[in-house]
């Protein structure tokens, strides 16, 4: 799991909360920020993409539909999730406003 909240920009999270996760009645919404939110998201994203590789069929590949998915971050975690998007060959079709995620 700490790769997975790494890969996602969530070290901080990671190191602050690893011993909560399991722990039942946490308000999540009210603990992580909206930004937080968005990039355990990709954590979870992440982690799908591993399972498929694992256990799914891989000679259909792995696509995810991204829908104002960074809306919420900083532009330093933004690029971090689609750096990771693309070093694990996710494909992936992004709808945004913000002129930051043209360049993925």
């Amino acid at each position: 799991l700490e790769r997975l909240f790494t890969e996602a920009a969530l070290e901080e999270v990671w190191e602050s909360r690893k011993d909560e996760l399991d722990t039942p009645g946490i308000p999540w919404a009210d603990v992580l920020s909206l930004g937080e939110q968005q990039r355990l998201q990709f954590c979870r994203l992440f982690w799908h993409h591993n399972w498929h590789k694992r256990h799914g069929d891989t000679s259909q590949g792995f696509f995810a539909v991204l829908d104002e998915s960074t809306a919420s971050m900083d532009t330093t975690s933004e690029m971090k999730v689609y750096q990771s998007l693309r070093k694990q060959q996710i494909g992936f079709l992004s709808v945004a406003h913000r002129p930051t995620v043209i360049q993925y």
